[in-house]
């Protein structure tokens, strides 16, 4: 009896040990993509460690993008030399998180589920005008729609090929959500010298929605 009792005691150690992280890890599997084993890639967006700011990233000289900030992350920021934020968020403005800041503030309300296009063009509108840079881009976790805005600006701005776009939005880091198939298919597919076009022509072109 003692004998088959620890036998039970035993496999209910296997099972905590062993077999339920197996399970946990299963489960969870596709909800965020991996992040890029090895090295990471010198020109993909390098990581920044700010107080009151998760998520940031050096993209550029000219944009960085992160989760959504605290107050006093904006000021963190605004001292790092930020200008001008982009919020990407449809429910939630920085209007009252900004105070005591000179930060210069845009709402472009989206969702990661259905995103114009016209939305792409504004950011990009926004964001190549150098005299208001460095810009900061974020949404609410600064991975989905604010992966796609920036590798939207990755292909049309800095002419990167699309699979590294998408590839570093995908394994850069940021907690991109593999279900968004959507954003992926999007950025396979969309024409990249139609935007350019617009920004030079300083365009209001109709552009379409995406699902």
């Amino acid at each position: 009896m003692n004998k088959n009792w620890l036998s039970s005691r035993n496999r209910g150690k296997l099972w905590l040990t062993l077999v339920l992280p197996l399970f946990l890890a299963f489960m969870t599997a596709g909800t965020t993509d991996c992040e890029q084993a090895g090295p990471r890639p010198e020109n993909w967006a390098q990581p920044v460690k700010l107080a009151g700011v998760s998520n940031l990233y050096k993209v550029s000289d000219q944009l960085y993008r992160c989760a959504q900030p605290a107050a006093a992350g904006f000021k963190e920021l605004e001292k790092l030399g930020i200008k001008t934020v982009v919020n990407l968020r449809s429910e939630h403005s920085d209007r009252n998180l900004l105070a005591g800041t000179n930060l210069k503030y845009y709402e472009i309300p989206s969702k990661a589920t259905q995103v114009q296009e016209a939305d792409l063009l504004k950011f990009l509108q926004i964001v190549t005008n150098p005299e208001d840079g460095p810009y900061l881009v974020h949404c609410h976790h600064g991975a989905d729609r604010t992966g796609l805005f920036v590798a939207v600006y990755r292909v049309v701005v800095q002419d990167w090929p699309r699979e590294e776009a998408i590839r570093e939005m995908q394994k850069g880091g940021f907690g991109f959500h593999s279900t968004y198939t959507n954003i992926v298919k999007y950025l396979q597919t969309f024409d990249p010298e139609k935007f350019r076009r617009a920004l030079k022509n300083r365009d209001t072109l109709h552009f379409s929605y995406f699902f």
